[in-house]
């Protein structure tokens, strides 16, 4: 009698209630001995909760949110505690997943995020970051941060360090998913979160360093065209050229730029180039347009947020600040097809295949 009670007075008082809440109310109905009636409090609690959630729909929360606050807070979930609950979700993401965040820049972190951010939903685990993460102060993560991750004790699980994508590294997180994990290694392919629903929200940008990205980007736009950029009709292509003067195959690399160039100019009627390089001498001497406006940052990090505001992207070499400026943008992006410069044609093929996204474009 107590039940109906309680979940008369929430209905009246317009709490909304989840769906997991209406679960475990109807489990703890039947485990009462109330199997007839459980099924019925169950549709008016749906219709109830269905009013409520449009009504209230300013303060519900998003499905991922919801299962973290419940399986949390109050209630004792314990299999002993619940008779009969199946919710296995509730019960086994428990296990912690993390990986080594030390000795890489920031945009590299982004690979080491993105991809165990995808490996914690594919395996039912919970994601746990550093508390100190240099990704704080630019995303608003969903992972839990942690100040201290010492206390657990990690199961270390390697990626092979000799290919870009290790196919086996799935089956053994799933072989260990129900230990807390460490991982190691770069994990820099698209083919560990391709398939992951979320992670563009992961990495959007908090507002003020949107803001701050994106003043800029129209900044140095219009301070080479001598008027406002927000009324702009040209199209931006973003290139990013990282320490040209210490790489081999200067002329290769040159020939790319000028064909990846005229590549967008046949396509387009009006298009700017925008070019972040750190040696900008080398950049005005060979990459030959008259549209194209040259910055340098000292933060590698702020120059990827800065191109990601392009339209499209010209990816010169395998860097992780075009890469993921490239992503973000959402363009198209076009690759050196001839990089890396092996005579191993099956390990240049397995290279681009792991890096470089299918959409884009091979020059």
């Amino acid at each position: 009698m107590w039940l109906v009670c309680v979940v008369t007075l929430l209905v009246v008082l317009g709490t909304v209630i989840t769906k997991e809440q209406r679960k475990l109310i109807g489990v703890l109905w039947i485990s009462l001995g109330h199997e007839a009636l459980s099924e019925n409090i169950q549709n008016v609690m749906e219709q109830n909760g269905d009013q409520l959630s449009s009504r209230y729909s300013h303060s519900t929360h998003s499905k991922h949110h919801t299962y973290r606050v419940f399986r949390n807070k109050h209630l004792n979930t314990s299999p002993s505690s619940v008779p009969n609950l199946h919710n296995e979700k509730l019960l086994s993401c428990s296990k912690l997943l993390t990986t080594d965040y030390q000795k890489s820049h920031t945009v590299v972190h982004m690979f080491r995020y993105a991809a165990t951010f995808a490996l914690a939903q594919e395996n039912c685990m919970t994601l746990v970051i550093p508390e100190s993460l240099d990704l704080l102060r630019y995303f608003d993560l969903s992972a839990t941060p942690k100040h201290n991750l010492r206390p657990y004790k990690f199961t270390k699980v390697h990626s092979n360090a000799s290919v870009i994508y290790d196919v086996a590294l799935q089956p053994k997180v799933s072989q260990h998913h129900e230990r807390h994990i460490k991982l190691y290694g770069d994990l820099m392919s698209w083919k560990y979160f391709h398939k992951t629903a979320g992670l563009r929200r992961e990495f959007t940008f908090k507002a003020e360093y949107q803001f701050n990205a994106s003043h800029h980007f129209q900044k140095i736009l219009a301070n080479q065209n001598g008027h406002s950029f927000t009324d702009r009709s040209s199209l931006v292509i973003g290139i990013n050229v990282d320490k040209p003067q210490r790489r081999k195959g200067s002329h290769s690399r040159i020939v790319f730029l000028q064909k990846s160039i005229q590549y967008f100019k046949d396509r387009f009627q009006d298009v700017t180039f925008l070019v972040h390089c750190t040696d900008k001498k080398w950049c005005l001497n060979n990459i030959k347009t008259s549209r194209k406006v040259i910055f340098s940052s000292k933060d590698p990090f702020f120059a990827m947020a800065v191109l990601s505001h392009t339209d499209h992207f010209i990816l010169e070499t395998v860097n992780s600040i075009g890469w993921w400026a490239s992503w973000l943008s959402g363009g198209i992006t076009v690759y050196n097809k001839n990089y890396p410069s092996s005579n191993k044609d099956a390990e240049k093929a397995n290279i681009q295949a792991d890096y470089f996204l299918p959409s884009w474009i091979p020059l």
